[in-house]
């Protein structure tokens, strides 16, 4: 016979089920226009008559006065060979009134930066290239597309990419209803009672990782923000879930399962309504 299925099992593949799904939500996405404009630069700064090809494109972080950062790698081909790869920073300032977009200019009138491996460009340069190579179209038709030098693009059937790209677009909310599942499943398995309310304390829990995160540093300290969320957001599950604990389930033990359960509904009215009425629909 067989080794029979133990908590250990459970408890491995609950922690890997958890980390693999919280990952999800945690992809750092480049604004789309601010990554064109800056791959359009490209041939410009070398060359319109080198080929262009991209390596990646990151973002290399944000602060009060810049929106976005993009960073490209590149490689430039020329009579058949491939230069070292090359480097390209555009650094493109917070949407105001005062650095609205420009019709003619869109992104690139936010673009206030661009640093390449051979220094900042400056200021006289790069607005002679928004005004000259940007603003009248020749930007749009040099843009080295990423990707475009991998080869040919496979086709699928229509349905089948509009599937692809939803399941792709609905990870992020998969992944919080799929670890809140498993905590419904985890406090069922344990007590063998269902807590409606448990939805709420996660908001609870949510609201603490957001101060914590404001609190301590937030974007200008990514590091010491997301320690700030993680241990407040733990500190206000835990006093919730304690005082659940104390105060509404220990004096329904031993009571109906029915008894718990309209409880924890009760319960779950007050937490909702009271972060509406102190925080906002």
């Amino acid at each position: 016979m067989g080794r029979g299925w133990g908590w250990g099992d459970a408890r491995c593949r609950i922690v890997l089920l958890i980390a693999a799904i919280s990952l999800a939500g945690c992809t750092r996405l480049i604004d789309s226009d601010a990554a064109r404009v800056c791959r359009t630069l490209l041939p410009l700064l070398d060359g319109q008559a080198a080929k262009v090809e991209i390596v990646q494109s990151v973002i290399t972080g944000r602060t009060a006065a810049v929106e976005q950062a993009v960073a490209i790698e590149y490689r430039v081909r020329v009579d058949g060979a491939l230069s070292t790869p090359r480097r390209v920073s555009c650094l493109f300032a917070a949407e105001t009134p005062a650095t609205k977009r420009d019709p003619a200019l869109g992104m690139a009138a936010l673009l206030t930066s661009v640093v390449t491996d051979d220094g900042a460009l400056g200021p006289l340069r790069l607005h002679l290239i928004k005004q000259n190579w940007i603003a009248r179209g020749a930007a749009n038709a040099a843009d080295p597309a990423p990707f475009a030098t991998v080869g040919a693009v496979p086709e699928a059937p229509r349905w089948l990419v509009l599937l692809v790209q939803n399941a792709v677009s609905a990870l992020p909310v998969i992944s919080i209803y799929a670890l809140l599942a498993a905590a419904y499943a985890l406090v069922y398995g344990l007590v063998g009672r269902i807590n409606l309310a448990f939805g709420e304390l996660t908001v609870l829990a949510g609201y603490g990782a957001f101060l914590g995160f404001t609190a301590l540093g937030g974007a200008n300290s990514l590091m010491l923000g997301l320690l700030g969320a993680f241990g407040l957001a733990l500190y206000t599950g835990i006093t919730q879930g304690a005082a659940l604990g104390r105060w509404v389930l220990q004096p329904l033990a031993g009571r109906p399962g029915q008894h718990v359960l309209i409880a924890t509904i009760g319960l779950s009215l007050f937490w909702s309504e009271l972060v509406r009425l102190t925080q906002g629909p």
